[in-house]
Formats: structure tokens, sequence, C-alpha cells
């Protein structure tokens, strides 16, 4: 049986796929199976391949592929009159590819088609392939064969996947190769003006909706997105008309009988909070959403009011998964202001925990396997916008187990092939977040310009409030220079290592020992403050570790006291008693610490370079990173 005869069978058959297939199940097409082709042809093919670079030849992949699939489904569901029917999938796809020709006959191939259909010849295991159709099935093969056996590597092929997509013809969900690539600023104008007659149907298309049936958040930001990114105005009143029509659900009440409304939990509006113009939009809608979720995450984190729930209990989790990071993003977005952090914090907590050993945020028993790539990417843009403790441990993990994920075409794709554009840009968006990069497709806020505007009104003000006046001598202001702290050599290369499980390490040398302070206790939450403060002041450490009638300097000497022993009966026992880790200094009227105070975040950043190294060892130096 060869390969034109197993797709017809699988779309006839009413279990099969219905249409919905692979690209790469597309063209399994085996050349012991088909028609002896001259060497010549052969030639011209491999040559037309190895001329053309690899977006190009992507895209000549997948536009060959819509024939072969759209014909098929043509002839099995009768979907056709005649030739012409043939003849406009051919020329739609393959048009943007005129060397095409030389090798298949557009007419001729469209004729072998409707013959095949009107002879019902495709029911027989053994029918015979037509001369073009055969070409057109080897020329998909033999690219395919290319991609998979050349040394490209995973950003070669995933960015050539999505220029494919980006300048072949337009279709559903694919227009988020172009946000893509125009956030890359790719040089793809003759593309975008390819993708102004599809957002004019679109456009159309919505005026048919009414606001009960639109609720596809993912439609709603690929129109966004795209209008946004490729500069497109002249669609009349496309964004309005979204934003009259689109509803947006929040996360329905889960009661003991009614375990079904619980997959309406991971429809999140989470893809419109990536659109710029979605949030300009439709802030309001958003807001409405995110606060009836932190309702929904109240009765799920911190009431517990879903603990006696009957239904499956993964699926339960993985729903309030999919509710916190929406959540999380979604506070980031729109600036945070108005929400609960106790549930913030609540929702931040379960992305952490309930991360599973695989590194992604599914079990292995669940039926949402098939949504595994999406929730993990999604959960790494919240971690991502929040930034907790362990946030950066939690996503270089889930780079590497999404890195694993993706296939030799050089896409991601679950359940719905259709939706690979929109999930392959999702997750190249989580893999640099993963990094703290920010070169993602959505505006991520820029500390620079804070700090910059913060400096210009401060020094504004200055002007202003600091000016002596005639009869006044300006004060004398003598510039102090921070006195270094004496680090003993036995402190070398020694570090001070905070754990997002509330747990100190010591680490020297290669050397990490635990120390086991209790997060009550006076020392954790001490070196917690020099992590986050750096320098605090004496009333800091006063309101945080003193007791009444304690003044600072004594509780820090006990501290510093309890410190030393718990090093030494680690094993350290070069490191003295009564070492000074933690000390005064009068001239700023700060603490400082005589060793650095990281966060197992700012350590696997600046020490171990994991979260580089991982993506560097798929991608190599590439522009993926420039």
């Amino acid at each position: 049986m060869n390969i034109w005869s197993i797709l017809l069978k699988n779309l006839a058959n009413p279990t099969g796929p219905c249409g919905i297939l692979s690209p790469t199940l597309v063209f399994t097409i085996n050349r012991n199976l088909t028609l002896a082709i001259p060497t010549e042809t052969d030639t011209l093919i491999n040559d037309y391949i190895e001329s053309n670079d690899l977006a190009y030849i992507y895209a000549l992949h997948r536009s060959a592929s819509r024939v072969i699939e759209e014909a098929c489904c043509k002839i099995v569901f009768d979907n056709y009159s005649s030739e012409k029917d043939f003849l406009g999938i051919i020329v739609e796809n393959l048009e943007y590819f005129p060397e095409i020709t030389n090798l298949v006959d557009f007419h001729v191939l469209a004729n072998d088609l409707y013959q095949v259909a009107e002879a019902s010849c495709w029911c027989d295991e053994d029918f015979d392939i037509p001369h073009n159709m055969h070409i057109l099935g080897l020329i998909a093969y033999a690219i395919q064969e290319k991609i998979e056996t050349s040394d490209f590597s995973q950003s070669d092929i995933a960015d050539a996947f999505l220029h494919s997509l980006a300048i072949g013809n337009p279709e559903h969900y694919d227009s988020e190769a172009i946000v893509y690539m125009l956030s890359r600023k790719t040089d793809c104008e003759d593309a975008v003006d390819k993708w102004i007659p599809y957002l004019q149907k679109m456009a159309i298309k919505f005026q048919e909706y009414s606001p009960e049936q639109f609720s596809n958040y993912k439609t709603a930001a690929e129109i966004m997105r795209i209008a946004q990114y490729a500069e497109i105005g002249n669609v009349p009143n496309l964004i309005e008309l979204i934003c009259e029509t689109i509803v947006i659900s929040p996360p329905p009440a889960l009661t003991p009988d009614e375990s079904e409304s619980i997959n309406k939990c991971f429809a999140t509006p989470f893809p419109l909070f990536r659109s710029d113009f979605a949030l300009n939009h439709l802030r309001q809608k958003l807001s409405d959403y995110l606060i009836k979720a932190q309702a929904w995450l109240e009765h799920a984190l911190i009431n517990q009011s879903y603990s006696n729930w009957n239904g499956d209990a993964e699926t339960l989790k993985l729903a309030i998964t999919a509710v916190s990071s929406s959540f999380i993003f979604g506070c980031h977005r729109l600036g945070g202001n108005g929400f609960d952090e106790k549930i913030k914090n609540a929702a931040i907590k379960h992305l952490i925990t309930v991360q599973h050993p695989s590194a992604s945020w599914w079990t292995h028993d669940s039926w949402l396997k098939y949504f595994a790539i999406e929730i993990t990417a999604i959960s790494i843009h919240a971690l991502h916008s929040s930034q907790p403790f362990g946030w950066t441990t939690a996503c270089r993990r889930a780079s590497k187990w999404l890195l694993s994920e993706q296939d030799a075409y050089g896409q991601w794709y679950e359940i719905a092939p259709n939706l690979s554009a929109y999930l392959t840009v999702l997750v190249l968006d989580a893999l640099e977040l993963a990094k703290d990069g920010t070169q993602v497709t959505f505006k991520l806020p820029d500390p620079a310009s804070d700090s910059e505007d913060e400096n210009t009104s401060q020094s504004d003000s200055n002007k202003t409030t600091n000016k002596p006046s005639k009869k006044q001598k300006p004060a004398t202001v003598t510039k102090k220079s921070r006195k270094p702290l004496v680090k003993p050599d036995y402190l070398n290369d020694a570090v001070f290592l905070i754990h997002s499980d509330r747990n100190i390490s010591f680490v020297q040398k290669n050397n990490s020992k635990r120390l086991n302070f209790g997060h009550k206790g006076r020392a954790y939450k001490l070196l917690l403050l020099m992590a986050a403060k750096q320098s605090p002041t004496s009333k800091e450490v006063k309101d945080l570790v003193c007791t009444a009638g304690t003044k600072p300097n004594q509780a820090v000497r006990d501290i510093n006291n309890s410190i030393s022993k718990k090093i030494r009966a680690a094993g350290f026992s070069n490191v003295k008693l009564n070492t000074e880790f933690i000390s005064y200094c009068q001239d700023f009227g700060c603490y400082n610490s005589l060793i650095p105070v990281k966060s197992i975040d700012d350590y696997d950043r600046e020490y171990l370079k994991d979260s580089e190294e991982i993506i560097n060892d798929a991608y190599g130096n590439t522009s993926w990173d420039n």
C-alpha cells in the first residue's frame, strides 16, 4: 500500500484524523513503493532543493503538503465538481514557486486528481499514482530528507519553519509566524502585503459572529498581534469589532457534581495578555477577568474549597495551574495594581511546587498530556514575570524539556497541527524568557528607561530644592567613601546561597552544605534581608530580628555566632568561631555582609551559567541570541 492510499483511507475512516494530519505524516512517502522516476528528474529535484535557502524549501514543502492533504479531502468527502476545484488548490498553494512548473505541470496534475476521484481507484491498495502526483510527492520527500538529515541547528530549523509560514500562503493561526519574523526585524515586507487580504476576510467573518459564538482568544490575539506588528491600519474597524464581540469568560465554579466544567478552566485569555493591542483595547474586560480569576484562586488555593472535589485530582491541579499562570502573567502585563498579593503569592507557590519531575507541568497519566507543551510554556511566562525564588531553576529545567519536544520538522505541536505556528512562537518566547532574555514577541518593561526618568526627576528636584539663597552659603558636603570590609583568607570564594525551599547553604570551592536554619529563625530572616536589601539599615534589622529590649548590634552578634557554629558543624573547620559575617558600617548607617548572599537564581545565573549553557548546547552560537 502506498502513501496516497494510506492518506485517503485514513480520511475515509470515521475514527481517523478527519483531515487533521501532521506535516511529517503527509510526507512519509517511500520511494521504493512508487513509480520509477528518470534519473534526470531526480537530479533536477535535488538541484532545485540545493539551490534555494532553507526557508524557501520549507515553504514549498508545506505548500505541497496542503495540496496533497486538501486534494485527499476533496476526493474522500466528494467535495468537488470538476478538475478546476483541484487546480484551484494547486495554484493557491504553489503560485509562489514559479520554478516548480519545470517539474510539475499544474493543469495535468489537476486532471490526474480529478480522474482518480472519478474512478474511485484510490480504494484499491495497488492503484497507480499519476506521474505528476508522484513528482510532487518526491519533491516533498526530498525536502523532508534534507531537513531531517542535514546538520542544521535547532534554531535554524525553527526559524526556517516560521519564515516559510510567513512567506507562504496565509492560513489561519499561521500569522504568528510573521509576528515572530517582524519581532526579529526580519525583512519580509512582501509577505506583509499578502496578509492584508487575509485580515480583510477575517473582518467580514467577524461580522457574522455573535458574542456567544466568539470566545476564541487565540483568534482574537492572532489578529491583534499581526495588525500591530505589520502596522496594518486599513482594515476597517476590525480591532473595534473584536472588542465589541469578544466575551472573556471567568473560570467556572467547580462543584463535586459538575466535573465536566473543569475543562473550561483551560480556556484562559492568556493569548490576549501577549498582545500589546489587547492590553490597550480590552483592558477593562481583561481586568474583569483577573478579578474573577483572583476570586476563583482564593477558593482553590487559600480556602481549599475544591479539596472534596470528586473529579480527577491531577486534572484539578492542572486547571489551577492554567488559571494561576494566566492570572500571574496578566497581573504583570496590566500593572498588577489592586490585586491581592497573598493570592498572587499562593498562585506562584503553586506553580513552583507542582512542576512535574520531567520538568514540564503535566503528569503522564493525564489526558492533558496533549497540552503539556503549551501549559509548560505558559508557566515559564508567569514565573519570569513574577521572578520568585527558584524561578530560574524551574524555568531552566522546563527549557531543557521543551527543547527535547521539538520535532525534526523544527516545530512544536500537540493535538492540533494547525496550531503549530502559535505553539512554536509561544515556546520560543518561553525559551528566551527562561534565560531572562528580551527578544520576545510582546513588549517587556524597560527598567533602564524607568531608572532614567527617576534620575532625571531627582536631578530636576535637586535643581530647585537645593539651590542656595543669596544670603545663605551652600553647605559643604563631604563625600563619604565606602569603608572596605576586611575578609579573612579562610572565606575566599565563599557565598551564602538561599534556596526556594527556605533553606540556606554555605558554598565554598565547589563544596556546598545546607545549614538547616529554621525559616522562622533570626539567622534565616537576616540573611534573606541581606539578599534582598544588600545594605539594610539599623531600623530594618531591628524590626526584623530584635525582640523587646534587644539592640540590633546584640542580635547581629548572636546571629554571627550561630552562623559560625552551623558552618563548622557542616564540616568547614577552617571557619573560625565568632566570625563577623554581618557587621555595621558606621559611615553609611547600614549593615553589610562579609561574603555574598545570593538567591539560587542569582547563583545559577552568575556562577553556573546553566541557563545559557542549556540553550547554547542546543542552538550553538547563532543569531538566536542576537
